[in-house]
């Protein structure tokens, strides 16, 4: 996948007040769509645009949910430095894990959720911020309760939104790779998953994006069950499914550290923890740890572009790119940032 430019050029933002967020905005997905980023607002393309992607900010990992400063401070490095950028996001989606503690414990999970709730309070209104299921967020083999909460926390656990003309599904990869008791959340994920990639064929969106928690696989397709990836049984058939109805990307989380992989046509991007990345053993032998940062995704007509960047690289300017000849590009125009 080819590379997007930033570059770093200053641009002059107000810092946004705090003030007291709205509870609304971090529910925003409901009865499996995201109020304000429907088909009939968003469905058609007309420019470039960009998103951001980041994971497992886990509000508590650290600090084993004695605390979460850490994070805290990570978390408002990240809104201010998006708050900045010229110009804005469209989106910031944060794949899973936005805090360490399931509702197991009501106290420290309270105060995770309201922790998050006011760190992403500060992030600016027109940059959406979207939620997808962690198993830290609904518990590893989700039970009704668990998905309950998380649905009236966060807001539905799985559901569609477009963007510029591209459409998103957000999938509870938890509940998908170990529904444990909850068969019904099973079946009934599974029925929806399996209309809107039928639907998405028809609808023919500039690009078919998929946001889950866990990755597919980490190594190869036939691996064995492990921890970080999604079951073995359900790769093949499911990955066949996202192909077949036009996938071009499946972001995900849970891995603590980046991973880029292709199977076949499919980029299976996984970005580093927000929170605490660890060391991995990855395809490519890599081992070191990577730091903190996003993946930026600007999205033209034909074409999807990623960069990692580190969180203390997060640029104040981001630079469109178009394909001005094999060996060129050049930026595109974009009306200037406001306050």
């Amino acid at each position: 996948m080819l590379k997007g430019s930033v570059a770093l050029v200053l641009c002059c933002l107000a810092a946004p007040a705090a003030g007291e967020f709205a509870t609304s905005r971090f529910t925003r997905a409901h009865q499996r769509q995201y109020r304000g980023l429907e088909q009939r607002r968003e469905g058609r393309f007309s420019r470039a645009f960009y998103f951001v992607v980041a994971a497992d900010t886990q509000l508590g990992f650290r600090a084993n949910n004695e605390g979460f400063a850490h994070e805290s401070r990570l978390v408002t490095r990240l809104v201010r430095r998006l708050n900045r950028i010229c110009p804005r996001p469209r989106a910031l989606v944060i794949v899973g894990d936005m805090i360490n503690m399931p509702a197991y414990s009501p106290k420290k999970y309270a105060a995770q959720r309201d922790e998050h709730r006011r760190l992403f309070a500060r992030l600016r209104r027109e940059i959406a911020l979207v939620h997808v299921p962690g198993n830290h967020d609904v518990g590893s083999s989700p039970s009704r309760k668990l998905i309950e909460i998380y649905r009236r926390d966060f807001g539905d656990d799985y559901f569609t939104f477009w963007l510029g003309g591209v459409k998103g599904i957000v999938i509870n990869s938890s509940s998908l790779n170990r529904p444990g008791r909850f068969r019904r959340h099973l079946r009934q994920q599974t029925r929806w998953l399996r209309r809107e990639l039928k639907s998405a064929v028809r609808e023919r969106p500039a690009h078919l994006f998929v946001f889950q928690h866990h990755p597919w696989y980490v190594r190869r397709p036939e691996e064995p069950d492990n921890f970080f990836s999604m079951r073995r049984e359900l790769r093949r058939p499911w990955l066949r499914a996202l192909q077949r109805a036009g996938a071009r990307v499946v972001f995900s989380g849970h891995f603590h550290h980046n991973l880029f992989l292709r199977h076949r046509s499919l980029e299976l991007l996984t970005v580093t923890a927000m929170g605490v990345p660890v060391r991995q053993s990855t395809p490519d032998e890599d081992r070191t740890i990577n730091p903190q940062g996003v993946l930026l995704v600007e999205v033209t007509r034909k074409r999807v572009l990623t960069s990692y960047v580190r969180l203390s690289q997060i640029p104040r300017r981001f630079y469109f790119t178009r394909q001005a000849s094999p060996c060129q590009r050049s930026s595109l125009t974009w009306p200037p940032c406001g306050s």
